[in-house]
């Protein structure tokens, strides 16, 4: 990193501090329940694929449709090789019809 740089993220660092404001990284007990519900669920854009020997673009792909939610594949864009999977638990109760 280059001396401006350094200095520049010390004078924002300074200025939230006289803010009041948290400095990056360094969250108080009260932001954490905050911040907790903000990375409920990821998506994957590109995994390592070993076949290709480098991580790859993914397509994710609907494997399985259970009661209680669905079951994803996530597959090699290049080579169709499976790269792992993901369940999502479904938010409303489908009823089955028998």
């Amino acid at each position: 990193m280059s001396w401006r740089v350094v200095e520049m993220v010390k004078g924002m660092a300074r200025i939230r501090k006289q803010r009041g404001e948290p400095l990056p990284g360094k969250m108080g007990r009260e932001d954490i329940g905050q911040e907790k519900g903000a990375f409920e669920e990821f998506e994957a854009t590109s995994l390592y694929c070993p076949r290709c020997g480098r991580a790859v673009p993914v397509r994710k792909r609907l494997l399985l449709v259970l009661i209680d939610g669905e079951i994803y594949e996530y597959i090699c864009a290049y080579c169709s090789e499976s790269l792992g999977s993901k369940t999502v638990k479904g938010g409303e109760q489908v009823e089955v019809l028998v």
